[in-house]
């Protein structure tokens, strides 16, 4: 079976516990900014999306990235995805590649790095929302959810911030108005929780949680 994994936030060694027996993952974005835990999975069989706590410099070149959006089938299972969310605190960031250098000059990756890449820009959200409306899955899989959907998961605070600045929870909302997945995997909001709106089970894991499909 094909197992969903929540952020991993740089936990590489147990992410690699959670996928080790399994056939097939999909692991829903903020993997951390280093890939090589991915080496030796099969890429065909084992995806990450992109969340906002990701390599941009790198992750396009990892095998096992699914890409900025679209429609795929891995292990036989057919689903929609799309990467990316805003970091709310992106202010206490550090923008890549205005990065810390070592005394050998060499950029050194922290945990306060930022990529403004980090959301989709305008023009691909609508590439996106084009392709969603016309492929119509039942299946979605990302790293955030719609608007709409956004405080049952977040606290108030982060709540209000994403709805007041978030172009990605926005092009999800956008999706979920012009079609009705039957399934919305995500992480982002780092808890295990599930919500029925309309025709959508939304189904949010913690970090490193895990579900089979």
């Amino acid at each position: 079976s094909m197992r969903i994994i929540g952020d991993v936030h740089g936990h590489y060694s147990r992410y690699r516990n959670k996928v080790r027996k399994m056939s097939s993952s999909v692991q829903l974005g903020d993997f951390g900014f280093v890939y090589t835990s991915l080496n030796g999975l099969n890429p065909d069989l084992h995806k990450i999306i992109g969340g906002n706590h990701d390599n941009y410099d790198l992750i396009y070149q990892v095998p096992h990235y699914l890409g900025d959006f679209g429609r795929t089938i891995v292990d036989g299972i057919d689903f929609f995805f799309i990467r990316g969310e805003k970091s709310i605190d992106q202010k206490g960031r550090i923008e890549f590649p205005l990065r810390r250098q070592n005394h050998l000059g060499h950029s050194v990756l922290d945990k306060k790095n930022w990529w403004k890449e980090e959301e989709l820009g305008m023009v691909e959200c609508y590439a996106a929302l084009e392709l969603f409306e016309k492929e119509k899955p039942d299946l979605v899989m990302s790293h955030g959810c719609p608007l709409s959907i956004v405080p049952f998961f977040a606290n108030e605070n982060l709540a209000n911030q994403i709805q007041g600045s978030s172009r990605t929870a926005q092009i999800l909302q956008a999706m979920f108005e012009v079609h009705q997945p039957s399934l919305w995997i995500f992480g982002h909001y780092h808890q295990t929780k599930s919500l029925v709106a309309g025709k959508t089970k939304f189904q949010c894991l913690a970090e490193l949680d895990t579900m089979e499909l």
